[in-house]
């Protein structure tokens, strides 16, 4: 009995020894204050040079203006510690944020535990509340993520930060929603200031009513600028949304091919209207307000100039939106139905959204018309060529057997999905392929199937303020096995930033972290 209870306590103690081997603990974490500066601890490289530069760039102006202080940490493995616990141990460890105001911020993920972790400090819950938090990494840094594109989700993440904390509004990529609570109208300060500053009246005698009258400035307001640039923009960004743009080629450093263009990239075939399009809705909008204020002596504000561009897109919209259906009718005269379907899907790729947002006099009706024909082409039986009966489409399950192996593949990576119809009567298949136009994958060029995806982009030059830098994309072929490196330029890096990146980074190397410390707020994701 006594040696047994000795060997008892023998297996414990080895036991627990071996699950304290296994444990890590904040002291394990690379702390970047502590090896030359920065915000970003990534001991296994999961980040590009590129990337971890602008972060810190990003992160340094944030924390000298005194909005907020963010540490980024990516890591492959925490043993067996919680993500989110381990990472409020982190963040009162290395104290992130000034201890005065607990401004900080911990973006903290966790691959193999497939984790994303927000650690918020006490002062930075008020302006970046949990629900905040969900929201920016669902939005931004999870869908990028899962296609293992670092790079892309920590930039975004941050951004949406940054113009959460300096705007209010998260989506920095976005249009202001409608219920946004809307700048005042300066045309209204304009006008109610003008009371103070009432110009004296000319003294007319015999004239009573003239000697009455008070000067009134219709000069256009502040407001009137600042939407016509936020217009400008915008229209902008909806016009390459919405049609796309032929893509600039991008040789590469060996033997001249072209760099692949993911799926979605790829530009509407029947209407890119381009700067031209631009320059009809920007002049439009112009000439208009020009007449407004000057024939019927209106004062433009804010509120007035959205108006008229929104029209102008309105109106815009709806002749493209025709001239798009037009002219794909004469191109696919004769055509089959899956040949329509593939080409008139291709064309209206991205205007659903324009329907929501102009959806009178009748283009939300048309969308709505448009999806329940290309319903009706894709799912109406085929007859056989055979026997003439009607055949069967077969379901996602019973399909496979029927499909290649390239075929599942693309089916696996959502680039493509396949209708495979069947005769009862002698047998005859048909499969057809429905492309999923906002994929990030691209064709292969060897086996041309939609299985070609970026796995790795390495940085081989960096860029500094008097060159460019460059690096290597590798793309990999899910089907056929067939890769190859594609060469990028990195952009020359601005003095201005450069200076600022390397002063906020001496100053926070000097300083460490701030010494602050958090309630435990934050968000976490997983995928």
């Amino acid at each position: 009995m006594k040696y047994r209870s000795l060997l008892l306590a023998m297996l414990v103690l080895l036991f627990s020894c071996r699950q304290e081997k296994h444990k890590f603990s904040p002291q394990d974490i690379p702390d970047p204050k502590q090896q030359g500066g920065g915000y970003v601890s990534d001991p296994k490289h999961m980040l590009s040079d590129a990337t971890v530069s602008e972060l810190n760039g990003m992160l340094s102006a944030l924390d000298q203006d005194g909005t907020a202080q963010v540490a980024v940490v990516l890591q492959n493995e925490i043993g067996d510690n919680d993500p989110k616990e381990f990472a409020h141990q982190l963040f009162n460890t290395w104290g992130i944020g000034r201890k005065e105001t607990n401004n900080g911020l911990l973006i903290f993920l966790v691959k193999d535990a497939h984790k994303l972790v927000f650690e918020t400090g006490k002062g930075l819950e008020g302006d970046l509340p949990d629900i905040l938090c969900f929201h920016i990494q669902q939005e931004y840094m999870i869908p990028k993520i899962k296609e293992d594109n670092y790079d892309e989700a920590f930039i975004d993440g941050v951004k949406a930060v940054t113009a959460q904390l300096k705007t209010g509004n998260y989506a920095y990529d976005n249009e202001p929603s409608a219920d946004a609570v809307p700048p005042p109208d300066s045309s209204l300060l304009s006008e109610s200031a003008g009371d103070s500053l009432v110009y004296a009246p000319q003294q007319v005698f015999g004239n009573p009513d003239v000697s009455n009258q008070e000067y009134v400035d219709n000069s256009p307001g502040a407001g009137f600028v600042i939407c016509l640039f936020i217009c400008f923009i915008f229209s902008i960004g909806l016009m390459y949304a919405w049609f796309g743009r032929k893509p600039k080629k991008r040789k590469d450093s060996t033997d001249g091919d072209v760099m692949p263009l993911s799926i979605n990239e790829t530009a509407n075939e029947f209407l890119r209207p381009g700067w031209i399009g631009l320059l009809i809705i920007n002049l439009t909008a112009i000439v208009t307000l020009w007449t407004m204020e000057s024939a019927w002596s209106m004062r433009m504000g804010f509120f007035k100039v959205l108006l008229v561009y929104y029209v102008c897109w309105a109106v815009f919209m709806h002749i493209a939106v025709l001239i798009i259906r037009l002219r794909a009718e004469v191109a696919l005269k004769g055509a089959d139905r899956h040949t329509r379907w593939q080409r008139l899907n291709s064309a209206h790729k991205n205007l659903d959204f324009a329907g929501f947002l102009f959806p009178l006099p009748f283009l939300l009706i048309y969308m709505r018309l448009f999806h329940r024909y290309m319903l009706k082409l894709r799912n109406e039986p085929y007859n056989c060529p055979h026997c003439n009966r009607a055949m069967h489409k077969l379901d996602e399950k019973t399909e496979d057997p029927f499909l290649d192996k390239a075929q599942i593949i693309e089916e696996k990576l959502h680039s493509v999905d396949y209708d495979v119809w069947i005769c009862d009567n002698d047998h005859y298949k048909m499969v057809l392929d429905y492309t999923d136009l906002h994929t990030v994958v691209a064709e292969c060029p060897s086996c041309h199937h939609k299985t070609y995806q970026c796995k790795k982009s390495k940085t081989q030059k960096r860029a500094t303020t008097s060159s460019t830098g460059w690096g290597l994309k590798t793309y990999l072929c899910a089907a056929c096995a067939f890769t190859a490196d594609y060469k990028f330029i990195i952009p020359k890096i601005s003095s201005s930033s450069s200076s600022s990146s390397s002063s906020g980074s001496s100053s926070s190397s000097s300083s460490s972290w701030g010494g602050g410390s958090s309630g435990g707020g934050g968000a976490s994701s997983s995928w």
